[in-house]
Formats: C-alpha cells, structure tokens, sequence
C-alpha cells in the first residue's frame, strides 16, 4: 500500500485482488449499489462486520444498502431486494412512502 496524502492511498497486489471480491459480490452480482462508490460499500462492509448478526442474504443487502446510503451522505430510504434464483442475482427496488 502506497500513501499519497493524509486520505489518500493506493491498494495494490493481493489485498486489491482481495477487496475487489467483496465490492464485485454488489457490482457484479446485483443491481442497485452502482451508484455508491467503492469506499461506500467497503464502510457498509465493515459496519456489518462489527456485530454478529442472524440476519439472512436479503437483510445483509439492505442493511449494506443503507449503510452506503449513510456514507454517501444520502438521505435514508426503504428498499426491498428481488432476487433472481435462475442467475443469483439480485436487484434493489425502492419502496414507496406507502409501502414500509
């Protein structure tokens, strides 16, 4: 790892290869978290690593999601995910007002 500036570094070799697998579970494997940066998804990432939660592959994904939310600076919204059984892929949908 390389260091540029106080928050800035560059992330190279194995641990890149590494990092690039849990981003690509978001990138590769669903539709939604394209808009969120790679920092944002590495935050929510270790936010829910903090805690053991029993939370099933559709709570981790919203709860993902809106830790992404937070470090993006987005205002909250409720989200449900759809998930594809044929391709395991997932998509987030929006909810509206009327449906939490």
């Amino acid at each position: 790892m390389k260091t540029f500036q106080k928050d800035v570094a560059l992330i190279e070799g194995k641990l890149s290869r590494f990092l690039n697998d849990y981003i690509g579970e978001f990138y590769h494997n669903g539709d939604g978290f394209n808009k969120f940066s790679d920092e944002a998804i590495l935050y929510a990432l270790l936010e829910y690593s903090k805690f053991p939660r029993p939370f099933n592959r559709k709570e981790r994904i919203i709860y993902i999601h809106g830790k992404c939310l937070e470090y993006e600076g987005i205002p909250h919204y409720y989200v449900d995910v759809e998930f594809d059984p044929q391709y395991d892929f997932f998509t987030i949908m929006v909810l509206n007002k009327n449906e939490k």
